[in-house]
């Protein structure tokens, strides 16, 4: 709503990082910084004008230097381009200048000080509570990102182990079947020792049936094991899907308390 700075109104290029005289504007009198804020007039006044101010209005309360509102809104008004808009009526929704709430708002119950407005805002509870639960949000995001970075090295090295298991039990049961099988052979060459002319078609036969189930066998292990494989690498690309979602869900909720800030500024 407000800023800290206000551009002259005697030099379109330069930006004043301080408010200006409202009364030295008022009257013609250039730009002056000012260094008090009148509670009762509402207005910004250099230390010319505080000095004279005193002494017409002795009763006013005056804010010098930092005690003074510091949240600064200096848009003139469209209808009345001489006056600063410095007060908004909650009551109608709009922003005012002084002769605005003289003439628009004088039946309005509810027409603030922005200034003042702002400050009021800036000090209360609400405003303070939501400020500590955005950085408890923003340390609970950093929290779970680091969770997921840390569960995503577990994965991964799982997903290797898982691979090189699958590996390793497919060439071991490959290894048995090859050692079992030459087990048979070997102990048929004893028996066929003694009736060679008899079991020689028998041996022939049999190799073949034996070779024809290693193939089949390696086959369903192979496939098996390109299953297994397969499903462990889908496993770890849905979670690289989830942490993916989840940075643009983190994005976004970074975006939008960013927004939230502007939105507060």
């Amino acid at each position: 709503m407000a800023s800290n700075s206000c551009g002259s109104l005697t030099q379109d290029s330069d930006e004043i990082k301080e408010m200006y005289c409202e009364e030295c504007d008022r009257h013609g009198d250039g730009y002056a910084t000012a260094v008090a804020f009148c509670v009762d007039c509402l207005d910004y006044i250099c230390v010319t004008c505080q000095r004279y101010h005193k002494r017409q209005f002795k009763t006013h309360k005056i804010q010098e230097s930092k005690g003074m509102p510091q949240d600064f809104y200096c848009e003139k008004c469209s209808t009345h381009p001489g006056q600063l808009i410095k007060f908004y009526c909650l009551q109608c929704n709009k922003e005012a200048c002084q002769e605005c709430k003289d003439n628009d708002h004088v039946n309005c119950s509810d027409v603030n000080h922005l200034p003042t407005l702002a400050s009021d805002i800036q000090k209360c509870d609400e405003l303070t509570n939501f400020s500590k639960n955005m950085d408890q949000l923003s340390k609970n995001i950093k929290d779970t990102e680091n969770i997921l970075d840390a569960k995503s090295e577990v994965i991964k090295k799982q997903e290797e182990n898982a691979i090189f298991a699958c590996k390793e039990q497919s060439n071991n049961l490959i290894a048995t079947y090859k050692q079992h099988r030459q087990d048979l052979i070997d102990d048929f060459d004893k028996k066929m020792e003694e009736t060679i002319a008899r079991l020689k078609k028998e041996r022939l036969e049999l190799i073949q049936k034996l070779s024809e189930k290693e193939r089949n066998f390696e086959k369903k292990v192979r496939t098996a094991e390109t299953n297994m494989t397969q499903e462990v690498v889908k496993t770890n690309t849905n979670f690289k899907e989830l942490k993916f979602e989840h940075l643009n869900l983190v994005g976004n909720l970074k975006a939008l308390i960013v927004d939230i800030e502007q939105g507060q500024n």
